[in-house]
């Protein structure tokens, strides 16, 4: 955990130049998973807040959880938004994220990858953290064959990130109590939709 600590970190101040973002995926997501005004919204991975101008567009007031492993990401993320109050900063590992609160939505938008348990750490969050009509939506910016050669063939603290073949990964959650109502495994996209 440490060495994916250290990446991110390190990746933090070069972090929105080097990843590129598609405004109107990010826009497709808000839109997909129900984001409302006054929907309580954990961003699980954070990072330097690429989601919240997207589900600010949709939920002006309500609170935002941004929980990520990397401190500088987080830093960076309340920089950004200084000004809006209605964010809370965690810096934790979300496979370690005990809190009680429940949320009417949350994102895991580039973070599958990186978790040792990825179905154990969906089943918690949907059992503990998700209020009744919420969803969670699990989604990367890349498809899955790209981003597993991106990792295994990149810097050697995330080489062993990868994302799960999708029926599979699906499946596994759906044996916990899981739906999974919308799924999209494309050579650009990795989308599913968990209610």
């Amino acid at each position: 955990m440490k060495e994916i600590v250290s990446y991110f970190d390190e990746m933090a101040p070069i972090w929105d130049e080097a990843v590129i973002r598609n405004a109107e995926k990010l826009r497709h997501f808000m839109t997909l998973a129900g984001v409302r005004q006054g929907d309580e919204v954990l961003d699980v991975g954070g990072g330097t807040g690429a989601l919240i101008p997207y589900i600010r567009e949709n939920n002006v007031a309500g609170q935002i959880t941004e929980v990520d492993i990397s401190r500088r990401m987080l830093n960076m993320a309340r920089a950004k938004f200084h000004n809006d109050t209605d964010i809370r900063y965690l810096n934790e590992n979300i496979e370690e994220y005990s809190e009680g609160r429940e949320y009417d939505r949350i994102f895991m938008y580039g973070v599958l990858p990186h978790l040792a348990d990825k179905v154990g750490t969906i089943v918690r969050l949907f059992r503990s953290n998700l209020k009744g009509n919420g969803s969670i939506l699990v989604s990367h910016p890349y498809g899955r064959d790209k981003i597993n050669k991106l990792h295994s063939h990149g810097d050697k603290r995330v080489a062993d990130a990868y994302l799960p073949p999708m029926r599979e990964f699906i499946s596994d959650c759906e044996k916990q109590g899981l739906k999974a109502v919308f799924s999209e495994d494309t050579d650009r996209d990795y989308t599913i939709l968990f209610k």
